[in-house]
């Protein structure tokens, strides 16, 4: 049973705001107590330090570790567990949207939300140039960047820009070298910040790549509270031209290196042309190491979902069309990395020598990982396919594949787009027609099989959030959420032009989308208030079950018994609160 599923209302549901753990790490200790009043839960903190040495709390899955930095007290929030004093200082939340999908193998699922019920558009908020990195959520803030180089930290509660920061001056994509011959990229009048940047939470820091006028790529490290430049460094390496290169995968934060993409663009003025490319960059500056695709030419790694990592550390990318020959080059493939960018396995559909002439680019999405040590991947000719991560089996090495998305016979628009998304057996796909549903079989002959198909719509890259299925028609620019079941819409609105590729995120309760240069926030359930700082939720959490907790401040929280979601009403900053 998922954190959101509903139960009958009960006051002994709480939720411990991330702002409350700051404060205890940075305070004196207090022991608190659990007060019910209606459907509210309060906590009432008093000056004293608990003599309790550990606790037991049930909940769902593992939401916080709070250690102190004293023996006398320690206390992990965790499934069923106990856990003793520890001399470790560390805060890990899972309320938190830090990267692309939410997490490094991209599933995009995240039940830390209410469930559907009547959604509306808490607020809207203005930046200063088209968006097409997914926003990213942390600690009460929304994070944005923008084509003119711009990085905001958004109020999640209003919408407010808390801080924002400009990188430096874009590249003019309707002037030459980007522009010739009356053609040039897809993104204009400016390239400055396409990929979704990630955020680090153990130092605070959020990475950006950006494309500085006359300079190049450079990547950003920013103090996420202040948006303070922590350091800068170039992305290049030795026969790396940043001229034809687009920057629009999404980066991965893993093994204290973040992973940077590179592709071609949609139109190739700067020659020879783009090549695929990945960097490896050290959290503290500097490039460790790179990856140049061995085709020549082109065989481009521009997929929104950039790289993926799995939990072994090794990193999963997907390449584009190549030069046309008769000789295999690491075109349209899916490639497997280690942490330091060599190449362990790799991919390759049996027809790859068609689908290069064809433009039938693999890369639209990238990998996507499943359980099982599968990975699931389709490009432009709408087949899926079914891979082993141990070993990715070659060309023509696939567990298994069948047609998804429409075929290139079909007509236009064919093809998938964007990212899948998966949870609960199921594989979503963003098809050029619409939003397909497949149900994995996993065993010794995995397959997938139809379970539903949302038709009429470009969809893009979706998202599992609370009850739902979150996707954007890239066309028509209408926002949906959908039964991940069925695919019956729960909830739609317009939001009006939309970038390709466009993609949803959650956090704090609230669903985001960046329309072109309006950022929506919705709150999923009109019984629910949204948007404060990090929330957490415990289920089934009982009195009996509670030793003193140590916290400092206090608030009121309100209980939702249509989503099991309980939700931060006031935060008072005072050591002692009653209701």
């Amino acid at each position: 049973m998922t954190s959101n599923q509903t139960r009958s209302r009960k006051t002994n549901y709480i939720v411990i705001s991330f702002v409350v753990v700051i404060i205890l790490i940075t305070a004196t200790f207090a022991t608190a107590t659990l007060l019910s009043h209606s459907n509210k839960v309060s906590i009432e903190a008093t000056n004293y330090s608990t003599t309790s040495s550990s606790t037991t709390l049930s909940s769902t899955s593992t939401l916080y570790s709070i250690s102190s930095s004293s023996t006398s007290s320690s206390f992990i929030f965790s499934t069923s567990s106990t856990t003793t004093s520890s001399t470790t200082t560390s805060v890990s939340t899972v309320d938190d949207w830090l990267t692309y999908h939410y997490s490094a193998n991209r599933s995009g699922y995240f039940t830390f939300i209410p469930n559907v019920n009547s959604p509306s558009v808490n607020w809207t908020a203005k930046v200063d140039a088209a968006v097409y990195a997914e926003p990213l959520y942390y600690n009460g803030y929304v994070f944005i960047a923008t084509e003119n180089n711009s990085v905001y930290a958004l109020s999640a509660t209003t919408g407010a820009i808390v801080w924002s920061t400009h990188l430096g001056t874009p590249a003019d994509s309707l002037a030459p070298p980007y522009a010739c011959n009356g053609d040039g990229p897809d993104i204009t009048p400016i390239i400055g910040i396409t990929g979704t940047p990630v955020i680090d939470p153990t130092t605070g820091t959020i990475y950006v790549a950006a494309l500085i006028r006359n300079t190049g790529y450079v990547l950003f490290a920013l103090n996420v509270h202040t948006g303070q430049e922590q350091w800068n460094a170039s992305i290049t390496a030795s026969g790396f031209d940043y001229m034809p290169e687009e920057e629009r995968g999404a980066l991965a934060l893993s093994n204290g290196l973040v992973y940077v993409p590179f592709g071609g663009y949609s139109y190739d003025c700067v020659q020879p042309g783009p090549i695929g490319w990945v960097f490896a960059m050290s959290t503290s500056g500097g490039v460790v190491s790179a990856y140049e695709v061995p085709s020549g030419n082109e065989a481009d790694v521009w997929t929104p979902e950039g790289v993926t990592v799995d939990s072994s550390g090794f990193v999963y990318i997907v390449t584009g069309n190549s030069y046309y020959n008769a000789t295999y080059n690491y075109g349209d493939s899916v490639i497997k990395l280690t942490s330091n960018l060599t190449v362990v396995s790799y991919f390759a559909p049996s027809n790859w020598a068609y689908l290069g002439p064809a433009d039938l680019d693999q890369d639209t999405t990238g990998a996507t990982l499943l359980p099982d040590n599968l990975i699931f991947s389709i490009g432009k000719s709408g087949v899926g396919y079914l891979l082993n991560s141990s070993d990715l089996g070659g060309i023509g090495g696939q567990l298994y594949s069948a047609q998804v998305c429409g075929s290139v016979a079909a007509g236009w628009p064919y093809g998938a787009w964007g990212s899948t998304s998966y949870a609960n057996s199921i594989i979503y796909v963003p098809c050029g027609t619409g939003l397909n549903a497949l149900k994995l079989e996993p065993g010794a002959n995995p397959m997938f099989i139809s379970l539903w198909n949302y038709t009429g719509i470009w969809a893009g890259p979706p998202i599992i959030a609370g009850d739902a299925v979150w996707t954007v028609d890239i066309n028509s620019g209408n926002f949906y959420a959908l039964n991940p079941q069925t695919g019956s819409v729960l909830f739609q609105m317009s939001a009006g032009p939309v970038e390709h590729f466009t993609t949803p995120s959650a956090g704090g309760g609230l669903v985001f989308l960046a329309a072109n240069q309006t950022i929506y926030a919705i709150n999923p359930s009109s019984s629910s208030s949204a948007g404060g700082a990090d929330d957490l939720i415990f289920n089934a959490l009982t009195l009996s079950s509670i030793a003193p907790l140590s916290v400092y401040c206090a608030g009121v929280f309100e209980v939702d018994s249509s989503s099991n979601f309980a939700r931060r009403l006031d935060f008072l900053g005072s050591p002692t609160m009653n209701i």
